[in-house]
C-alpha cells in the first residue's frame, strides 16, 4: 500500500465459515464481512456473534476466504454495539492464522 492511500478491506463481502453463530436476528456469519462497523440497533445486518459461551476455555473461530494470496498488514475487529450486549462476545485473546489452501 502506498503512503496516503486508505487501507483496502480485503474481506469485504467475502464468504465466511464460523464455529457457531447466535440465532438472534441480524448476527449471521455473512454479516462479519459486510463492511458495516457501526450498524444501528434496527439494522438487519448487525455483524457476526458466536453462540454465548461463558466457559473460561471457550473457543470460537471465523474463516474468511480472500480468494487469493494478499499481504495482510492489520486485522480490525469491532465489538458489538447493540443495547442488549454492548461489547459482548468480543475476544479476550485471538490468533490470526493464514493458509494458502484453508487446511494449514
Amino acid at each position: 500500500m502506498s503512503q496516503g492511500q486508505p487501507p483496502v478491506n480485503l474481506a469485504l463481502n467475502k464468504s465466511v465459515i464460523v464455529s457457531s453463530q447466535t440465532s438472534a436476528s441480524g448476527w449471521a456469519a455473512a454479516n462479519a464481512t459486510n463492511g458495516d462497523t457501526s450498524p444501528s440497533a434496527d439494522s438487519a445486518t448487525l455483524g457476526w456473534a458466536s453462540q454465548a459461551d461463558t466457559s473460561t476455555d471457550a473457543t470460537e473461530w471465523i474463516e474468511v476466504d480472500l480468494g487469493s494470496a494478499h499481504p495482510i498488514n492489520e486485522v480490525d475487529l469491532y465489538p458489538r454495539n447493540d443495547s442488549d450486549v454492548p461489547g459482548g462476545c468480543f475476544p479476550k485473546d485471538f490468533t490470526v492464522s493464514v493458509s494458502a489452501d484453508g487446511n494449514a
